[in-house]
């Protein structure tokens, strides 16, 4: 995970992480770290994130709407946290 910003929202508390993935096979570890800081638990101690969506395709779809300029962006709950992903390689986790 790269140029994470992490913060509190004025509006609500809610605690905000962006970033860029920068390789696909990291989707899976960007999420969970983000996950893991925004919620103040261990990495071990989540649930692994195959339970809430399978990141194979999520990646795909991400990787296909790259190659072909198209505007792509999913949104999920996980552990307490919204998680939206773009194809732009956009990851942002806010905690609920």
């Amino acid at each position: 995970m790269n140029n994470q910003n992490c913060g509190g929202s004025q509006a609500d508390n809610s605690v905000v992480i962006e970033s860029e993935i920068h390789h696909p096979e990291s989707l899976v570890e960007s999420i969970v770290r983000g996950v893991s800081i925004c919620t103040n638990t261990p990495q071990a101690e989540l649930t692994p994130l195959y339970e809430y969506v399978d990141p194979e395709p999520l990646a795909a779809v991400l990787e296909h709407a790259r190659q072909h300029d198209s505007d792509v962006t999913f949104e999920f709950k996980y552990e307490g946290c919204r998680i939206t992903l773009s194809q732009e390689n956009d990851l942002r986790v806010r905690h609920l």
